[in-house]
C-alpha cells in the first residue's frame, strides 16, 4: 500500500514538472514567434 502510493505522489511530480517544462517552452515559442512577426 505504501508503495502504491509513492508511486501515485512520483507519476505526479512527473506529470507536474512536465507541464511546467512544456509551459516555459511554449511561452519561450510564442515570444519568438511574436518577434519574428514584429
Amino acid at each position: 500500500m505504501v508503495e502504491y502510493a509513492l508511486i501515485i505522489v512520483f507519476i505526479a511530480l512527473a506529470c507536474f514538472t512536465g507541464l511546467k517544462l512544456m509551459g516555459q517552452s511554449l511561452s519561450q515559442f510564442i515570444k519568438q514567434a511574436a518577434q519574428e512577426f514584429e
